[in-house]
């Protein structure tokens, strides 16, 4: 039961993200392979040598927890207000059952796959949507482009990117679970309207934030044990 959860959940989301996750891809795209090569000239491989790698290591990774923040934080601090004013998580105590095992630990694991999973078909998304604007409107030297994107990052680097969608789309639900947690909300909130909208919108500000936190630590973390570079 849990891992039909969990695969669901992530399948569902995933679905769900696709089409934040296409738009994206499309701005970042035409800005890194239309924009700025009409706009720079000759300077734009080495402008590209500094966005690409923020894009794929960082920028990424962010934009993906944000969109599952905003997307998915409000439904799931709406719909553990519901369950617990139903009393589905005291009949699974009277089984000696926790909701921080079901249904948390299987949503928590899906939301972590899928940040991970949209992080890098935002960054796959933004390379061939960005190559094929520039072929369509004839913009700059594709094949230089394409060399360069791929040398600019390491395999390490890309380890790190994986690394870090996961754990900033597990903070992402964490955040929206501790705050939403079943008993902390009241019933009216899963009920009444305008309270829903309330809570609903909490705890997608909350979730956010809680991501821009964990990013800007975990940036911090490897800069003070001197993983910076390690990842390079």
């Amino acid at each position: 039961l849990p891992r039909a959860l969990m695969r669901r959940e992530r399948d569902t989301q995933l679905a769900d993200l696709m089409p934040a996750v296409m738009v994206i891809s499309l701005m970042v795209g035409a800005l890194l392979f239309v924009t700025l090569p009409s706009t720079l000239g000759d300077a734009y491989l080495s402008a590209l040598a500094t966005l690409w790698p923020v894009w794929v290591i960082q920028a990424a990774p962010i934009a993906a927890a944000q969109v599952l923040a905003m997307q998915r934080a409000p439904t799931l601090a709406l719909e553990l207000s519901q369950r617990h004013s139903r009393g589905e998580f005291d009949a699974l105590a009277n089984l000696n059952a926790n909701p921080a095992a079901y249904p948390c630990v299987p949503i928590l694991a899906a939301h972590a796959t899928v940040t991970a999973a949209a992080s890098f078909l935002l960054i796959a998304l933004t390379l061939i949507l960005g190559v094929l604007s520039a072929f369509v409107l004839a913009v700059g030297d594709l094949r230089q482009s394409i060399d360069a994107v791929f040398s600019l990052v390491s395999p390490l680097q890309w380890l790190r990117s994986l690394v870090t969608a996961a754990l900033l789309g597990l903070a992402c639900s964490l955040a929206t679970m501790l705050y939403a947690w079943p008993g902390t909300q009241t019933a009216t909130g899963a009920t009444g309207g305008v309270t829903a909208h309330r809570l609903g919108m909490q705890t997608m500000i909350v979730s956010s934030l809680s991501t821009i936190a964990a990013a800007l630590t975990l940036n911090w973390v490897i800069g003070l044990l001197g993983f910076l570079k390690w990842w390079s």
